[in-house]
């Protein structure tokens, strides 16, 4: 007696493969042309260790887990890509007056935007159903602060930092001898794509992609 076929499951799509000039670099610097791609994003102020920061951490990983988990029971399934972040210091939003000065200002000044990338099928109506989820089982201020945006960084220049985050700065100076040699200048925020979990491995094995938008330099420019 034939039976009903099966419907066929959906193929989770794993950003990390198909993106991968987003998520991987070599440990020199190099000079790469991104396009636009949707994140999760919230924004605030404080160092990494404030705990400003760590709620906002926790703000998007439990959206982004609600969302992934609301879009597989729809039949879209996906892994939920590694954490990212914007640094720049000063009020409002990052501008290019902070492009490449972050680290120099007093960390308490650091102001950041954390991001998770997401599908393109991902609209504004999904992660606002997705919020309303977190927020029904449990009060979170800084779950109202996630949004959906679309980035686009264009030509930038990137460099995987092995190592503690402390020795971040000599990663940034080769980053900027490179856009220098080719006649650019930094254009943009810093950028951080946390490529394993500092809790699991030693300082001198952390991986960090580091990045910088850039654009050409004007006559007269000493922004590097």
């Amino acid at each position: 007696m034939p039976t009903a076929k099966r419907k066929k499951k959906a193929a989770k799509i794993d950003l990390f493969k198909e993106r991968r000039i987003y998520f991987t670099a070599k440990t020199t610097p190099a000079l790469v042309k991104l396009g636009p791609v949707k994140y999760l994003a919230v924004s605030g102020a404080g160092s990494p260790e404030s705990e400003s920061f760590q709620s906002g951490i926790g703000a998007i990983y439990a959206v982004a887990y609600t969302l992934k988990f609301l879009k597989k029971a729809e039949g879209q399934d996906y892994k939920v890509a590694t954490l990212e972040a914007l640094w720049w210091f000063g009020d409002g939003e990052p501008g290019i007056a902070s492009a490449g000065q972050f680290e120099a200002a007093p960390r308490e000044s650091w102001r950041w935007k954390v991001l998770v990338m997401v599908p393109d099928f991902i609209v504004k109506v999904d992660v606002e159903r997705a919020k309303k989820v977190v927020l029904a089982k449990k009060p979170q201020p800084a779950v109202t602060g996630v949004g959906l945006e679309r980035i686009n960084e264009g030509r930038v220049v990137q460099i995987l930092h092995v190592g503690p985050y402390a020795d971040e700065p000599a990663s940034i100076a080769r980053m900027r001898e490179l856009a220098a040699s080719q006649g650019l200048t930094l254009a943009g925020v810093h950028h951080e794509i946390y490529l394993n979990d500092p809790r699991r491995v030693s300082p001198d094995r952390i991986k960090t992609l580091l990045r910088m938008p850039v654009a050409r330099a004007q006559p007269g420019s000493s922004r590097i």
